[in-house]
């Protein structure tokens, strides 16, 4: 797996998630998103969609910020258990 992963052929950020409550939180929001771009002007649904994109990015941060963290944590982990 190591060697799968430096050679490129395993990318989790590829992957997008089929759990059932994912796939409904992402249809409920882009709805909403929606109905709201209907209600603003084309100066504000930039905004929204600037908004919106930075939102993305911070999560996007997050989530690899854990993804490294969880590796940190499994090494500890690992070497914790090989020591006792």
């Amino acid at each position: 797996m190591i060697r799968e992963m430096y050679n490129g052929k395993i990318i989790r950020s590829e992957r997008n998630s089929t759990d059932p409550k994912f796939l409904q939180l992402s249809a409920q929001c882009s709805a909403l998103i929606d109905k709201l771009e209907q209600q603003l002007t084309p100066e504000q649904r930039v905004l929204l969609n600037d908004v919106c994109d930075a939102h993305g990015e911070c999560g996007a941060f997050t989530a690899e910020e854990m993804y490294v963290a969880g590796f940190r944590d499994a090494a500890r982990l690992m070497i914790e258990i090989l020591i006792e």
